[in-house]
């Protein structure tokens, strides 16, 4: 307990190394999971807020040679359960902790896409940002962007009085597109990528069905942090971009 509470300490001091080795004396050994865990329990509920920072570090520094049920352990406490939730089919601990050594916090996770030994996680908060910036098109309102073309419309702009509506539809409302683009991820990924990239990434993906949509071709960015960091679309007769002050079409 007391290891725990100086390895937070450090944490708060901010020295991650002194972290590390003050926790390491409060894992010594695979049997004493019941220790690490009531430990982490016990010393994260007087310090909720470092919990996510406490679980990269341990990943980082210790958990690699432990037992798989332990990650799990350490992952559910530190990430709201993350662990149990995440590691299924395809996706075994080994990934997990290639996650949270590159700082991806485990709980934000909602989808996991395997490629080649690596898995590629999508997180709620890059989910968010796609239907915020390229869906609703709610965020960063007056920037050059496309959006994805749904039967909901989107009131863009305001130009002396005038409203402008974006021109491109199709026949799914903004929740199903929602729920395609999530779809439209797993396979551009799975399509395109042999491992997670170590540098950010940017390529073109043309959906088999997204054609129907009026989408011709989408841009999906990769980055060595988070996974997906963005994903719009470039090309098709319902695609319209915004420059100059209005929308223009992507054909």
């Amino acid at each position: 307990m007391a290891d725990i509470r100086d390895a937070v300490q450090a944490i708060l001091n901010g020295d991650p190394i002194g972290a590390a080795i003050n926790a390491a004396g409060a894992i010594p050994g695979p049997g004493d999971g019941i220790k690490i865990t009531g430990a982490i329990a016990c010393y994260t509920g007087k310090f909720p807020w470092k919990a996510r920072e406490l679980g990269v570090l341990l990943s980082k520094e210790l958990l690699g040679p432990l037992p798989d049920t332990i990650k799990i352990q350490v992952w559910d406490l530190l990430f709201d359960g993350a662990g149990s939730r995440l590691v299924r089919g395809e996706i075994t601990p080994d990934h997990l902790l290639e996650m949270t050594k590159r700082g991806v916090d485990l709980a934000d996770v909602v989808r996991i896409t395997k490629v080649g030994q690596d898995a590629i996680p999508l997180t709620k908060t890059q989910l968010d940002h796609i239907v915020n910036r390229h869906i609703t098109g709610t965020e960063g309102i007056g920037d050059p962007t496309t959006l994805f073309p749904t039967s909901e419309p989107v009131v863009w702009s305001t130009v002396t009085g005038i409203s402008l509506q974006y021109p491109g539809t199709s026949t799914l409302t903004r929740e199903e597109m929602r729920e395609k683009i999530v779809d439209w991820i797993d396979e551009a990924l799975r399509a395109t990528q042999s491992e997670w990239p170590k540098q950010p990434k940017n390529l073109a993906y043309s959906p088999p069905d997204a054609h129907q949509y009026g989408i011709d071709e989408i841009v999906i960015g990769i980055n060595q942090k988070t996974g997906v960091g963005t994903f719009y679309p470039s090309k098709g007769p319902q695609v319209f971009r915004w420059y100059n002050k209005k929308w223009n079409p992507t054909v």
